[in-house]
């Protein structure tokens, strides 16, 4: 393998990004696999990446999450060396701002680099090792920035795979159902306050050191200006302003890709893990090509559950270059455009579409009982009613494992069917409905579905929420869950807990608030896609 690093291509406004290209040995010209990152252009498994600050592992409140060092020991997932090892060019670039490139960063360069990565593909088709057939490939922000420029349509972008990203930034990253992802989302800021520093330019007699050096002294002085100016030396404005616009508006449409999804030209691979808050991005991206498309949906949060092993993504992966950068008849665009590794039991099933058409809807009622016992039944209960309360000061707890939902299930209103008799499968998008009195102020529903085990713990199987505005007159309130696949055993029960605070998972809302929610009229319900054997 031969690499040159730090080679600084010239974007359509003057402003240059560099990339390191790696490229296999070999006369070439090659096939083409193209990585942008807001994260630091270093390929993790040539050189490795800085370690994570120590704080990255802890929640909000200072405790350590199993959960979220496993998402941090997942980062360094961009792996070039399979991809030059089976033929392929791979250049992997910072994103504008970001790194060493030059430029500002603006959240994803929707307003300074919207074009960026088409012409980052086009400059790599002129280069003389490339054989004119380029890929995209990306996972969570590296996903955005290739997702952004495959609706662009770049004439020498030929496949795309671009994993555990969100669509439409509003609903699908920062407000889902209206409500702020507040641990997930200052955090990120946090993380990105290390790509947008000046950075060390290396030694000077290394490649592209003066262009890296005139970088960091450029970064450098407008961080002066920006403190004479009053400000916040790194610029992290589109962190405040995302956060402040709770509304989806024209803002937010600026970063909504959902109506463009038919402009991709590029057949495309995406791929998601259920906890991941990016797994309605996943699925909306999938729904939405109309180009030749195939979808794998895992378990685990941004990491993969070791239960299901790599699930033969890296693969796949490289059967879907070969298909359509090499022209392989591999046959993989002939397979089912759809295979899910279930949460549960890491079974697979395959379908031709999502939601998957084989599910047929599972419906249980949410029956209250006075005791406190109630229960997901088939049939409604008596009337009742029961209150859910806000606290500010008192929220709900978000668990710190998805093994064990238990904290959560404390506070909340819980709902439990029977043991069931048989297997289970669930695979879609479920949907809950209540009905509820008036309303004086607005209030969040967070909502979390479960596996109960028969010891008593419940493991995560999915999560939902919902910004309920106040409202003088009763309500229908209908509140979407983020896409699932799961299955439960014989002998474990299904659990559905709702609370009106998941903190630090999503932001405690300010005001204390109220709802009296009432059933018994058999509109209570949750929808599960059920796919029987």
């Amino acid at each position: 393998m031969r690499s040159t690093l730090d080679v600084y291509v010239r974007m359509r406004d003057g402003v240059r990004v560099p990339v390191d290209i790696y490229l296999p040995d070999g006369p070439g010209p090659f096939p083409t696999v193209l990585i942008r990152t807001p994260y630091v252009k270093s390929a993790p498994d040539l050189q490795p990446p800085a370690p994570p600050p120590p704080w990255l592992g802890l929640t909000p409140e200072g405790r350590r999450s199993s959960a979220i060092l496993r998402l941090v020991n997942a980062l360094p997932s961009l792996n070039v060396v399979p991809l030059v090892d089976a033929g392929y060019a791979v250049v992997v670039g910072d994103s504008r701002g970001t790194g060493h490139a030059e430029g500002i960063y603006d959240y994803y360069n929707v307003d300074g680099g919207p074009f960026d990565g088409y012409d980052t593909i086009e400059w790599l088709a002129e280069q003389e090792w490339c054989d004119g057939n380029v890929g995209l490939f990306g996972v969570s922000g590296s996903g955005v920035l290739a997702l952004a420029a495959a609706v662009t349509a770049p004439p020498h972008l030929k496949a795309v795979v671009a994993m555990a990203h969100p669509v439409d930034l509003y609903h699908d990253q920062w407000f889902p159902g209206g409500v702020y992802r507040f641990e997930d989302r200052v955090r990120w800021a946090l993380v990105m306050q290390g790509p947008l520093a000046p950075l060390d330019p290396g030694a000077p007699d290394a490649p592209g050191y003066e262009e890296k050096r005139r970088v960091f002294a450029a970064r450098y002085a407008r961080f002066f200006d920006r403190m004479r100016a009053g400000q916040s030396m790194i610029d992290l404005g589109w962190a405040t302003t995302s956060t402040q616009h709770d509304e989806f508006d024209d803002y937010w449409h600026a970063y909504d890709f959902s109506g463009r999804l038919t402009e991709i030209t590029a057949p495309t691979l995406t791929a998601g893990v259920m906890f991941d808050h990016f797994i309605s991005g996943t699925t909306r991206f999938f729904a939405g090509l109309r180009v030749p498309r195939r979808m794998v949906l895992v378990p685990g949060m941004l990491d993969i559950d070791g239960a299901v092993g790599d699930a033969d993504l890296p693969a796949l992966q490289l059967r879907w270059f070969d298909r359509f950068l090499r022209g392989a008849q591999n046959g993989v665009d002939r397979e089912a455009a759809v295979r899910l590794h279930l949460t549960g039991s890491g079974s697979v099933v395959e379908s031709a579409s999502w939601p998957p058409e084989e599910a047929e809807a599972w419906v249980l009622h949410l029956a209250a009982n006075p005791t406190g016992d109630h229960a997901l039944a088939p049939a409604p209960g008596a009337a009742s009613t029961l209150d859910l309360l806000h606290i500010p000061g008192s929220p709900n707890p978000s668990p710190l494992d998805t093994a064990d939902q238990r904290p959560f299930d404390a506070g909340a209103l819980v709902f439990s069917t029977a043991p069931l008799v048989e297997r289970v499968v669930v695979a879609g998008e479920p949907l809950l409905t209540l009905t509820a009195g008036p309303l004086t102020a607005d209030i969040d529903l967070a909502i979390r579905l479960s596996d109960v085990q028969p010891d008593g713990s419940s493991r995560l199987l999915g999560t939902g929420q919902l910004r309920v505005r106040a409202d003088a007159d009763a309500q229908l309130i209908k509140l979407p869950m983020l896409p699932v696949a799961f299955d439960i055993a014989p002998g474990h029960r299904i659990r559905l807990a709702i609370a009106a605070s998941d903190y630090p998972f999503l932001a405690v809302r300010s005001n204390p608030s109220q709802l009296s929610l009432r059933f018994g009229s058999g509109i209570e319900t949750i929808s599960l896609p059920q796919i029987r054997s």
